[in-house]
């Protein structure tokens, strides 16, 4: 059983950030990622709020970070997490293909993408239901679409899919977005992207795919008649991983300052904590505060 004195679990920008802090402090560190690295990161079209970047392509910025994690001296083990279990002086780590130890482990997983749990969904999912505008944008070029949520997610995604599509239909269920005022406001400076708030989807419609979205406003109801439909209303923690730890009533872990966790020698970092702003930056922080709290075990 291969041993470090820090793995990490979730190679997104909290992960990757404290593979980056536990290499500078000395240790060595593990990262695991069953995916690419960089999270939903690598899903944004474009990240312009990340201190020094400006501009940047989702995808552009994981990379960078990926690249610098290396350089730091990380192990990348392309492996999924199934287990972790303590050890009398650590953590003990199990992937599908093998058994791992470490001194402390960072939980950096991130958060699912939730469902609408509408009729539809499920049925037509790869058939015109779509959870990533930028992976499946192109393929509705020139067509009209529908995205459902009211986040800063959402909103770039609909900007990005308006530059490929027809038209885009943005649904939200509030009569205000959540999203930056920055967003709304180049939302509402899109001429094809069509408002439909205090509007809850009902159904998904279709036969091979997708042909419309069925809305209700209170007590009517309307179809919109499109061939693609992007789900981004936010996500939750991935329970797997966080079996025993004290959580909040949303699922997501519960830290202290130092990014502890209920278990001993275990920290967590990223969007999967119990916190109020989930932004690249923040989780940037999380990891550095989780590695060097880990560090100093």
């Amino acid at each position: 059983m291969k041993n470090y004195d820090i793995a990490i679990i979730g190679a997104g920008p909290a992960g990757m950030t404290a593979a980056i802090y536990a290499c500078r402090a000395g240790k060595s560190a593990a990262l695991f990622e069953k995916n690419y690295p960089g999270g939903q990161m690598v899903n944004a079209h474009i990240v312009d709020n990340y201190p020094a970047e400006g501009e940047i392509g989702g995808f552009d910025l994981a990379q960078k970070m990926f690249e610098q994690t290396m350089a730091a001296g990380a192990e990348f083990i392309n492996e999924e997490v199934t287990d972790i279990s303590p050890l009398a002086d650590g953590v003990r780590i199990v992937t599908a293909r093998g058994e791992y130890a470490a001194a402390a482990a960072v939980i950096a997983t991130g958060t699912v993408r939730s469902r609408l749990n509408i009729p539809g969904e499920d049925r037509l999912d790869g058939r015109g239901v779509s959870w990533c505008a930028t992976c499946d944008g192109a393929l509705y070029k020139g067509k009209d679409v529908a995205i459902v949520g009211g986040g800063n997610s959402a909103l770039s995604e609909a900007i990005y899919l308006a530059a490929l599509c027809k038209s885009v239909h943005i649904i939200h269920r509030r009569n205000a977005y959540r999203a930056e005022a920055s967003l709304v406001e180049k939302l509402r400076n899109t001429p094809n992207i069509v408002e439909h708030l205090e509007c809850v989807p009902e159904a998904i419609e279709g036969g091979e795919s997708v042909s419309g979205i069925t809305l209700k406003k209170g007590e009517e109801m309307l179809t919109l008649p499109v061939e693609g439909v992007f789900v981004a209303i936010g996500g939750k923690p991935d329970q797997k991983l966080l079996a025993g730890m004290e959580k909040d009533a949303g699922g997501y872990v519960k830290t202290d300052g130092e990014m502890r966790t209920s278990l001993p020698r275990v920290f967590a970092a990223g969007d999967n904590i119990s916190k109020q702003v989930r932004q690249i930056v923040t989780a940037c922080s999380d990891g550095a505060i989780a590695a060097l709290s880990a560090s100093a075990l």
